[in-house]
């Protein structure tokens, strides 16, 4: 499953592969496989190495993510152009009893308040979207070239049936300190996938929703 759009400036690549996370080795190799497919949409052949902490380490001129399911993976490219970042996450909708016996060491009880008011989001997928926000937002905003920002600098302030909001209370960089980004979201193959985008694209650009 692949797709590219190109709208108001953004110029993304994103798709989906089977991968099997029983074999660490074969997994490793398709998920930079799907990163080099998606740079060569963009006419760049370069691969991408591992950093010493295992991301991505990559081209100059790109940024992208990536993430894996229970037996897929997914990827999202684009040009780096001036502040631009993406992130993107998925993590398994477990039952209710299950996630909240630990969603307390990732959301605080404000957090927790927030993704479990939504009447039109059910209480497990809330805790487990606000776990995948905030990894999406950490994954956008963390990068070789910029200092790294830490898990709990990040917030769930918001909840809708498609976004989150996500707010920096505190992080590295000033310029980033306090900004409140939209994460979108969907439902797709018993997980929550989050990504965003940054700067937020024009109301209405769903990357995920147009191509998969």
């Amino acid at each position: 499953m692949t797709g590219t759009s190109a709208k108001q400036g953004y110029h993304i690549a994103v798709q989906v592969v089977a991968i099997d996370r029983k074999d660490p080795a074969t997994d490793f190799v398709k998920g930079r496989d799907l990163l080099a497919r998606l740079l060569a949409q963009f006419g760049c052949t370069t691969r991408v190495p591992r950093l010493p902490d295992g991301a991505p380490d990559w081209p100059e001129g790109f940024t992208g993510s990536l993430s894996r399911g229970a037996d897929w993976a997914i990827g999202i490219v684009t040009r780096k152009d001036g502040e631009r970042r993406v992130g993107i996450d998925t993590e398994p909708v477990r039952p209710l009893a299950e996630i909240a016996r630990y969603a307390g060491t990732f959301l605080s009880e404000k957090e927790r308040a927030v993704c479990q008011a939504s009447a039109r989001v059910p209480e497990n997928v809330g805790l487990s979207l606000g776990f995948s926000a905030k990894e999406t937002a950490m994954k956008a905003f963390s990068s070789p070239q910029s200092p790294i920002v830490p898990f709990d600098a990040f917030t769930i302030t918001g909840l809708r049936p498609s976004t989150a909001k996500v707010t920096i209370q505190s992080g590295r960089g000033a310029s980033i300190e306090g900004t409140t980004v939209q994460v979108q979201w969907m439902l797709f193959r018993g997980h929550v996938l989050t990504y965003l985008l940054y700067p937020e694209p024009p109301p209405g650009f769903r990357i995920l929703g147009e191509l998969l």
